[in-house]
């Protein structure tokens, strides 16, 4: 295996961060005003950002009430399950000697990927701002 052209194995503990993410968010939103879980854009500007709704789907998570949590905010929970699921097909890989290869390696394959992350955000915050329309 050459240096450099494959997944390095640390990304395996991306499914640890998340699992204990959302087993500590379990204890520490239940004594946590639910003031505290309003977005700084929203509370500021009365504009919703891409990230409004994450601390209540994290919450919803801590529930089990998945559906509840992909409404509250689709990408924070899609993305963060392809994560979770990416870091532990790359740490299984890792560990049976076949690690991931590096997908983006060229500048056609990187520009696919920023655009594809904007491309998220964008439809994420339209999805923001069509459920929670703004009122003046």
């Amino acid at each position: 295996m050459k240096p450099g052209k494959y997944v390095h194995p640390v990304h395996g503990v991306w499914p640890l961060i998340g699992l204990l993410g959302v087993v500590c968010a379990k204890f520490y939103f239940a004594n946590m005003p639910r003031a505290f879980l309003i977005c700084p854009s929203r509370f500021l500007f009365g504009i919703r950002c891409p990230g409004c709704g994450s601390g209540g789907a994290l919450l919803a998570l801590t529930e089990f009430r998945f559906l509840d949590a992909i409404i509250a905010n689709p990408l924070f929970v899609i993305g963060g399950l392809a994560l979770c699921l990416w870091g532990a097909v790359a740490a299984l890989g890792y560990s049976i000697g076949k690690p991931l290869p590096i997908w983006a390696t060229t500048e056609k394959k990187k520009a696919i990927l920023r655009y594809s992350i904007i491309a998220a955000l964008l439809l994420t915050w339209i999805y923001e701002l069509y459920i929670y329309p703004i009122v003046t």
